[in-house]
């Protein structure tokens, strides 16, 4: 089966990890652009109003909003990615499900964007990253909402660089091999959740 087009889920403020002499061997390694916010996270000040307009993949629909909720863009060290998503389940025994992401998210939160992330942002790779849900599996439709959390990217979070090959910014370059990692956490669980292969894009600093 040949995987659809991804979905773009939105923009995320981060503040992007460097590792530099805490004596841990990241080899190639020069900064973490992982999706999940457990090393490098996300700069969400609640202080600033829309930080909770955020959509039901917990991004937000603009550049605009995503820099507001980061506290502006005098914010030193924080940058805007935007994610699109795979709408792609993958099972324990390796096999692979297209999902409604209606299905996933709460759909009592803004719907996700209806068009693709500015062109300014460029890919920089592929994560794959945990959404656990809250005390219920994917397969559970008899609750009205399914609501969850994004988890762990093991890439960064749990030692699968070496074992993945992954680029400056800890993320994979080819999609099959960002297929074949999900693959192995969906069956391996290193952290707990359904595994999504999440394309990253990148500009550069905080702009909108």
């Amino acid at each position: 089966m040949g995987l659809p087009p991804p979905v773009f889920m939105g923009y995320y403020p981060k503040c992007v990890y460097v590792p530099e002499g805490e004596g841990v061997d990241w080899g190639n390694v020069k900064e973490i652009c992982s999706v999940s916010d457990c090393i490098s996270d996300g700069v969400i000040h609640e202080d600033h109003i829309p930080w909770h307009t955020f959509n039901r993949a917990f991004r937000y629909n603009s550049q605009t909003e995503a820099v507001r909720a980061a506290g502006g863009p005098g914010e030193q060290g924080v940058e805007v990615f935007a994610y699109s998503i795979y709408p792609v389940r993958f099972t324990r025994d390796g096999k692979l499900e297209i999902i409604d992401l209606d299905d996933m998210f709460d759909q009592s939160l803004p719907a996700l964007p209806d068009f693709q992330p500015d062109p300014r942002f460029k890919e920089i790779g592929f994560d794959v990253v945990a959404f656990e849900f809250d005390d219920r599996t994917f397969d559970d439709r008899t609750a009205d909402v399914v609501r969850g959390y994004w988890g762990c990217s093991p890439l960064s979070c749990n030692g699968y660089a070496s074992q993945f090959g992954v680029n400056r910014c800890c993320l994979i370059d080819d999609l099959a091999t960002a297929v074949e990692a999900a693959k192995c956490f969906q069956r391996e669980q290193p952290e707990p959740g359904e595994y999504f292969v999440v394309r990253v894009n990148r500009a550069g600093g905080l702009s909108g």
